[in-house]
């Protein structure tokens, strides 16, 4: 599974440890580190930026940049999460919001993010959240674990079938309106068929991006398999099978997008 995971440590040194623990299990094959990112929280709101690298993050700032420019160009859901600590969705390219991610997990880990807090934040595909917990207790380490897809696909939904039910209610307004009301309404219904469009024209822009990197995320890992112990190539092949469900899946969503 695909999860975000959020680690708090106190002192550099713990953090700088859990992050190299945490590229060992990568290296392992135990987990796939697609983004990770190490921040720490200096006051309220106020974030240094220390660290990042990973297979999705080719396209992304080298360290050393300015914190705030470093941490506007960070996409996905790891520069979403440094958004929503910096307390503006600096990361979140793709117009999503908080929404996106439980209460539940906001809450946790916000708890745990005072300042002087060092923040290990990662992409990363994990079967259970055994390993990284049991690698990054020794330093301190807290984790909060949370899946990316599963919930990403949840808003999308609950945001597209609230918006069928409003243009259903208005096509219904429309039907029993007097003369004197049918414009308003008509305008009220072009609107939201308006906006309709244009979620679905943001669908499938963000759908062929993913698409991409799961693509890519597939040939990664193939090339990840050539000269590995079959052990080794077993646990490579069980990450890479979780990312072609996700390719198929978000394939067979294109494709009924653009039957709307």
């Amino acid at each position: 599974m695909e999860n975000l995971v959020v680690t708090t440590f106190q002192g550099h040194e713990n953090a700088m440890n859990g992050l190299n623990r945490l590229k060992e299990l990568d290296q392992l094959h135990d987990i796939t580190i697609y983004h990770v990112a190490l921040i720490r929280k200096t006051n309220d709101d106020q974030f240094e930026f220390l660290h990042q690298e990973g297979a999705d993050t080719t396209a992304y700032p080298i360290t050393g940049m300015a914190a705030g420019t470093a941490i506007g160009a960070i996409g996905g859901p790891v520069g979403m999460m440094i958004g929503m600590l910096t307390g503006g969705l600096l990361g979140a390219a793709d117009g999503m919001d908080t929404d996106a991610f439980s209460e539940d997990f906001l809450h946790k880990v916000n708890s745990h993010v005072t300042p002087g807090t060092f923040v290990l934040i990662a992409d990363v595909e994990e079967d259970s959240e055994f390993m990284i917990n049991s690698y990054l207790q020794p330093y301190g380490g807290t984790s909060v674990h949370t899946p990316i897809t599963d919930q990403w696909d949840q808003y999308n939904q609950e945001q597209w079938d609230e918006l069928d039910n409003e243009i259903d209610e208005a096509e219904k307004e429309l039907k029993a309106a007097n003369e004197q009301h049918k414009a308003a309404i008509q305008a009220k219904l072009e609107r939201l068929k308006d906006e309709k469009q244009k979620k679905l024209a943001a669908f499938k822009t963000r759908a062929a991006q993913t698409k991409d990197k799961l693509q890519e995320r597939v040939d990664n890992l193939d090339q990840k398999m050539k000269n590995v112990a079959d052990e080794t190539k077993a646990k490579i092949k069980k990450h890479q099978q979780a990312v072609k469900n996700k390719l198929d899946k978000v394939t067979e969503k294109m494709a009924d997008a653009f039957d709307e």
